[in-house]
């Protein structure tokens, strides 16, 4: 299952509906990203990444949010 599947399964799931989803993908193109027109995550970011800005997103998605 690859993870646009998967984050379609997870936001049509309704306990895990509000958990948010950061994809990591190696496409840059925004039809690679987006393959059917549906944004279905939180944040994307590309291959290779910076750990510390992949912290910053998860924390403040996580915090700022008040998700956690």
């Amino acid at each position: 299952m690859d993870g646009f599947t998967s984050g379609k399964l997870i936001r049509g799931y309704r306990p895990l509906s509000k958990v948010p989803i950061i994809y990591l993908t190696a496409a840059y193109a925004e039809e690679e990203i987006h393959p059917d027109g549906c944004i279905e995550a939180d944040r994307y970011m590309t291959k290779p990444f910076d750990l510390n800005q992949f912290r910053s997103v998860v924390h403040r998605l996580l915090f700022m949010n008040g998700n956690a």
